[in-house]
């Protein structure tokens, strides 16, 4: 620091002008290797800094970037100019980021799901910034990420997506000129173990629809055309292998005789799956939400009906009293206790098709089209 102001000052009286010296440095983090070194050291990958004088302007910031040929192009510019060409009238901030992005999904058509989780990690980061003080895109370097992901909640799964959903906001960013890098891939993913969820046996299952059936005779004579239409939902989703909410949104139109014909919500696939004749009889036999509906009236939004009738799925399957609970609780009651485990609960009763598929020799293509985990 001492030979840089030397130098600074000499400069001064050779009569250079002096409007514009600027010093790059890496400013080296708490794990380098390299710290002891100082900040004359080159040869690590930390954030490149600027410090100096622009015009009568002090600057001390970091230059957004870990590429030295970057950073030198950019402190050559500002000294050429004696000026910093991004002043903030030229800045994009981080709610500006946020708000441009989700446009863009919208315009792209994503999915409402995916625009929804996006909003969700931007409420996120625009409060973590709020709280740092942090205003500007270019301000959110690997450090202040590494701190805004130390405070999510998630589970290892959740976590790696949402630092994915990152990863791809900020590559927008800078696809758009608006920062030099992506700080987000030098972040590394959490490790995430795989636990496989196992499918409900023959056994599992004569327990759930027996719990199911007693259930229907608890209830009061306006619950029952409930219990039974969970039943229903119960064995469509055992033997069709279909998500819930293709299950929930099903219409009388996509069975013909045995053969039910639908395109998956999520990815939009066509299937055409055979079901059993006396699921067919169950269906035929189960009171509609409306003419042409069985589970959903097709008023309001799916998501939040596919949520509320999984949940009652599983939690109609608990007993209703603690002196009611079997000492070895069924599969479904397990399930319930927890959103985690009624999710579980679903994913169970699916994969129990491509089980039964395997187990008899069937091919897996159908069920890989509803279900390509359990395939």
């Amino acid at each position: 620091m001492r030979r840089e102001v030397g130098v600074w000052l000499s400069a001064c009286v050779e009569g250079v002008d002096c409007a514009a010296m600027l010093t790059t440095f890496r400013r080296h983090r708490k794990e380098c290797e390299h710290r002891t070194k100082g900040r004359k050291y080159q040869r690590c990958r930390c954030p490149i800094w600027v410090d100096g004088f622009v015009g009568d302007r002090e600057i001390r910031k970091s230059l957004g970037t870990r590429d030295w040929q970057k950073a030198q192009e950019t402190v050559r510019e500002w000294e050429a100019t004696a000026n910093e060409p991004n002043s903030e009238s030229g800045l994009i901030t981080i709610s500006e980021a946020c708000v441009k992005l989700e446009a863009d999904a919208e315009a792209r058509r994503l999915n409402e799901a995916t625009v929804y989780k996006y909003k969700l990690l931007f409420r996120q980061l625009k409060d973590f910034s709020s709280r740092r003080g942090l205003k500007y895109l270019f301000e959110l370097n690997v450090d202040v990420l590494g701190t805004f992901r130390a405070e999510w909640k998630d589970g290892p799964r959740s976590s790696l997506k949402k630092l994915e959903r990152l990863r791809a906001f900020l590559h927008f960013a800078q696809r758009r000129k608006w920062i030099l890098e992506n700080p987000a891939h030098d972040l590394k993913a959490p490790k995430v173990s795989l636990c496989p969820t196992l499918p409900f046996t023959n056994d599992d299952m004569v327990r759930v629809l027996a719990a199911a059936d007693k259930r229907t005779e608890e209830c009061s004579a306006n619950g029952k055309d409930n219990a039974r239409r969970i039943r229903a939902l119960i064995l469509l989703m055992r033997y069709s292998g279909m998500r819930i909410g293709d299950v929930v949104s099903l219409t009388l139109d996509r069975i013909s005789g045995n053969h039910l014909f639908l395109y998956t919500a999520k990815t939009g696939t066509p299937v055409n799956t055979v079901l059993p004749d006396f699921v067919i009889r169950v269906l035929d036999a189960t009171p509609r939400i409306t003419g042409q509906r069985y589970f959903w009236s097709g008023a309001g939004k799916l998501a939040n009906s596919r949520s509320r009738v999984g949940d009652q799925a599983a939690q109609g399957l608990r007993p209703r009293k603690d002196s009611e609970r079997p000492r070895a609780p069924i599969p479904g009651y397990v399930c319930c206790r927890a959103a985690a485990r009624r999710r579980a609960y679903r994913a169970r009763l699916r994969f129990a098709r491509a089980f039964q598929c395997s187990r008899d020799g069937a091919s897996l293509q159908p069920v890989g089209k509803v279900a390509p985990r359990a395939a």
